[in-house]
Order: C-alpha cells, then sequence, then structure tokens
C-alpha cells in the first residue's frame, strides 16, 4: 500500500514518522509531506519542494509562509495556504497513480493520514476522499479555536467559520485517532471509528528504569534545610494559568516556611510570556531558578532529578486533556501538579500518580503537597508509580500496541477486508 502522512508542524514530525515507521515495516510504501518551517526555532529546515529519505519513509518538504507569533492572522493564512499546497500536490500523486495502476488500485491501497490541526486538512481529506475513494486517517491532536483562552473569541462568525473547516467535514474519515478522549466528546465523534493514540516519548539509551530523583527532603545547595523543589516545564504561553500557579506557590511557601522549609521553583522554558511569569513570580516572592528552554535530555535530567513535582496548570477555557509536559514529568517519575481536566484528572486519581489541583479550593492540594513531600517513603511510592504509568502508557511501544489493536476495527473493504489489516501482512491471522 501508499501511504502519505502530512503535517504542517515540525512539532508533529516525531509523532507522523512513529507512524509511517510502523506502516513501513510491514511493508508499506510511506512518504510524508512536511513544512519547511521550523515551528519552535521559527527558521526555514529544508528547501522547498525538495525531497530527501528519511529512516521510515521519503520526506517531501513543501514551502510554509513564516509567522512569528503563535496567534496572528499570519499564521493563519500561512497554515491555509500549505494545507492548500498539500492538498494540490497529493492530488498530482494521487493522478500520476490513477493513470499507472487504476482507479480501484487507489481507491484500495492508498491511505492519507492527516495530523489535525490544519482544520483545513480536514476539508482536503474530503475532497480527496471525493475525487480518489482513498482511505482518510484523521489524527486530532489539538483543538482550534477551542484552546483559545478567551471563550468570548470563540463565538465570534471568524472563530466559527475556523472550526467548521474541520467540523463539516469529519464524516469523510475511515477511521480517527484523538490525542485524548476529551476531543471524542468535543467533537462529538463516532465510537466505532475512534481511537485514542496519546502522545509517546522516546528516550535515549541507558535510562533507568524508575529514575532517581530527589524525595524533595534535602538539598545539595543548603545542607541542613528542607528544601522541597518543583519544576515548571515546557512554553510559557498564553494558555497556561500564571495566576493560579503563582497562588498555589505562594500559599506552598507560606506553609512550608511555618514548618521551617522552603520552595524552589526550577523553570525550564520560553515563550511569549516568559517576562509575565517571571515577575509575577517576583511579586509573589517565589524563589526561581531561570534555566531558559533545555533541549539536551541529560541537561533536563540533571534539573528534573532535583524536583518532587511537576505543574501542568492551564487556564480552564483550554479544552486540552493530556499535555506533552505530563508525559515528559512521567518520564522522569515526576509526580504532576495537575489542573488539567478529563484524561489527566482521571489518571492522576486512579494510578496516585499527583496531586488534582481545585481551583476553589487549592488549599487542599497545597495541604496535600507539603504532606507527601514531608514523608520520603510515601513519596518514593508515588515516584515510581508515576515512572511505571510512563512506561505503561507513554512509549513508542505503547503507541505501537494501540495501532495493532486498532487493525481489526476499520471498516470492510470491498473485499471485506480491514484496510489497516491489510497493510499489515500477517495481521488478519493473529486474529
Amino acid at each position: 500500500m501508499q501511504i502519505f502522512i502530512v503535517t504542517h508542524s515540525s512539532t508533529y514530525d516525531c509523532r507522523a514518522e512513529a507512524a509511517g515507521e510502523y506502516f513501513r515495516e510491514k511493508e508499506n510504501q510511506v512518504q510524508y509531506i512536511f513544512s519547511d518551517f521550523d515551528h519552535l526555532r521559527r527558521t526555514g529546515r529544508s528547501a522547498s519542494g525538495t525531497g530527501k529519505e528519511a529512516d521510515s519513509g521519503s520526506v517531501v518538504y513543501l514551502p510554509m509562509r513564516p509567522y512569528r507569533k503563535n496567534l496572528s492572522a499570519r499564521r493563519l493564512l500561512s497554515i491555509r495556504r500549505f494545507a492548500g499546497d498539500a492538498e494540490q500536490y497529493l492530488d498530482g500523486q494521487l493522478g500520476t497513480l490513477q493513470k499507472s495502476r487504476g482507479s480501484a488500485w487507489v481507491a484500495e491501497n492508498v491511505v492519507i493520514w492527516f495530523l489535525i490541526p490544519a482544520n483545513s486538512f480536514v476539508r482536503a481529506a474530503s475532497v480527496l476522499k471525493g475525487r480518489y475513494g482513498v482511505r482518510i486517517i484523521l489524527d486530532v491532536i489539538d483543538l482550534w479555536p477551542e484552546s483559545i483562552p478567551r471563550p468570548e473569541l470563540q463565538r465570534l462568525p471568524p472563530m466559527r467559520a475556523w472550526a467548521s473547516l474541520r467540523d463539516r467535514y469529519l464524516d469523510c474519515a475511515d477511521w480517527i485517532f484523538t490525542e485524548c478522549s476529551l476531543y471524542q466528546k468535543i467533537l462529538r465523534l463516532p465510537e466505532k471509528k475512534t481511537t485514542v493514540l496519546p502522545w509517546f516519548k522516546d528516550e535515549p539509551a541507558g535510562r533507568e528504569i524508575t529514575g532517581t530523583a530527589a524525595a524533595g527532603n534535602a538539598s545539595a545547595e543548603e545542607p541542613g534545610t528542607r528544601l522541597l523543589q518543583i519544576a515548571y516545564l515546557g512554553a510559557v504561553n498564553n494558555i497556561i494559568d500564571i495566576g493560579l500557579i503563582t497562588e498555589f506557590l505562594r500559599r506552598l511557601k507560606e506553609l512550608l516556611r511555618a514548618e521551617d522549609r522552603k520552595l524552589l521553583l526550577h523553570l525550564i522554558g520560553e515563550g511569549e510570556h516568559k517576562q509575565d511569569f517571571l515577575r509575577a513570580l517576583a511579586e509573589s516572592e517565589i524563589p526561581f531558578r531561570d534555566h531558559g528552554a533545555v533541549y539536551e535530555e541529560e541537561q533536563k535530567k540533571s534539573i528534573l532529578r532535583q524536583c518532587s513535582f511537576g505543574l501542568n496548570f492551564m487556564k480552564p477555557s483550554v479544552r486540552v486533556g493530556l499535555t506533552m509536559k505530563s508525559i515528559d514529568y512521567l518520564s522522569f517519575g515526576i509526580p504532576i501538579l495537575n489542573t488539567i481536566p478529563d484524561d489527566t484528572w482521571e489518571l492522576v486519581n486512579r494510578e496516585k500518580i499527583g496531586v488534582n489541583v481545585d481551583r476553589t479550593h487549592p488549599e487542599r492540594a497545597v495541604q496535600a503537597v507539603a504532606e507527601i513531600s514531608g514523608d520520603p517513603e510515601e513519596w518514593k511510592t508515588m515516584h515510581v508509580r508515576a515512572r511505571k504509568t510512563f512506561e505503561k502508557n507513554f512509549t513508542r511501544r505503547a503507541f505501537r500496541q494501540i495501532l495493532d489493536r486498532t487493525a481489526a476495527g476499520w471498516p470492510d473493504t470491498p473485499d471485506g477486508v480491514p484496510p489497516l489489516r491489510k497493510s499489515f501482512p500477517g495481521q488478519a491471522d493473529e486474529e
């Protein structure tokens, strides 16, 4: 089979390549359609229109208009234009295949996997589905405009039109993956052709199974004191709840002071609201250490191994059920301080891998954190559970296992063989 995997964002490349690697190992042909713009560094990353060979398939880079701000008309127009270019490129590829192999072969043997956003990819998928009968996978990783932290803006006509680019054409999909179950509820997706496929994290060779993070009761920097160290890891953008973070840490600092203990926040990340965050911490007199952006895994590990908890606070209007930040924390065995609803909230409660923070009563979570961090055995148990939860749910192996389980559930093709199974030799015989 011929598999095309399409994304506009370099942030999603690793997920796209993991899906492609899976198909490639089943003796399918894989081609990625990526943009030539690095979303994180805001720079170009390849000559437009050129192709190269990756470990799991060939790559074509299509041009994408540069932008600077995440929320801007320039970015939206850039993504919309890229989606149109990707549709045009795929139309050319499918037309060539149709001429050489025939319409029936294209309809039965071509799968296009779109990573969403961009919302306009869903419309493109619908067009290509109608024109060639190809099979469509939609992989919903994020929801926009639903994640804009100002709900009043979401009701404006341009925002509704933005969402409709996705919602009006979802029926074109043969299968839909979502990053979390919350997205299935919001989009009202049919259970019979939808599967939760969480993000995963690859790890460098040699990582210990359970990590060696500090229990939070002592500090090499301040011998003889009891220091609780907490991490904030990731982008400092407009969707994190800076106000709640600083209020929570202020209350925790006061409680620890009464117990002759201290607090230190490790900040790892950059973003448009970094200065706002630093200013809020300073005004609340929260001790912090700013490490800036850290990309090297070992450097990140050397910081996080000192920390007892990781902060995962977002504004209540943001529609997200699971974050890469949470997965990063869990990979280091760091319990989560969490406000994310649905998937993450339930995971923290079920697996006992952190503390959920009720916005209306944050003092309860503050008390729980002080108690857990003051009990080395209790914290160590939580730390081990956090790491095991990562190993079970958020590794590349777990990602592949979900694809394996999904194979049997696809809609039937005209010859009665589910297409995912058909593309994986030997899969049907294992059922």
